[in-house]
């Protein structure tokens, strides 16, 4: 299991915990290498900027709006109803070899 996320998805997450978040035109959506994911916007005069990535085995979601700052672990349920999690089927021996051999390509 992966995190994987899309800018819709993570915007219904972020309007679960920012009750003055824009509309999704007005976010801007970043990710890096597949494994952490960013959604900032502007509310008014605060700036926000949401970080989305798993740590130690946890989803955590963190929100900071200028010196203010809250770390929140989203439960397995939350991410497979927002659509944030990547179940990995089953392999077998050599695709498993084949999927690593690749893996290490990328880095």
């Amino acid at each position: 299991m992966r995190l994987t996320a899309k800018k819709t998805s993570l915007y219904r997450l972020a309007k679960e915990y920012v009750s003055e978040i824009p509309p999704m035109r007005q976010t801007r959506f970043r990710q890096y290498r597949q494994r952490s994911f960013w959604l900032d916007f502007s509310a008014g005069w605060n700036q926000y900027h949401l970080f989305f990535t798993a740590c130690m085995g946890d989803a955590l979601l963190t929100i900071e709006c200028g010196s203010y700052r809250r770390v929140e672990r989203i439960s397995i349920e939350k991410l497979r109803q927002y659509g944030l999690v990547k179940e990995d089927k089953p392999q077998d021996g050599k695709e498993k070899a084949a999927s690593l051999l690749e893996q290490g390509k990328r880095q």
